[in-house]
């Protein structure tokens, strides 16, 4: 339904309509490789930051920049 009247107004002339033309079929198809991927459980995992790690780049790049101005 909705592939008719956007090709009607394609067909008219509407720009906009050309970018829809190419926009929703392009969501469509990410939107099902994503689900499939979901269903697969092909997620990926995203790895947690070593705060402690972070923490003590932090103070290190603190002490430099401190010894640095004096």
């Amino acid at each position: 339904m909705t592939f008719c009247v956007i090709q009607t107004r394609v067909q008219s002339g509407n720009w906009r309509a050309w970018v829809y033309r190419f926009e929703w079929p392009f969501f469509g198809v990410i939107a099902l490789y994503l689900w499939r991927r979901i269903m697969r459980g092909d997620v990926p995992k995203i790895p947690r930051p070593d705060f402690s790690a972070l923490a003590q780049e932090a103070d290190q790049h603190e002490k430099d920049v401190g010894n640095s101005n004096q």
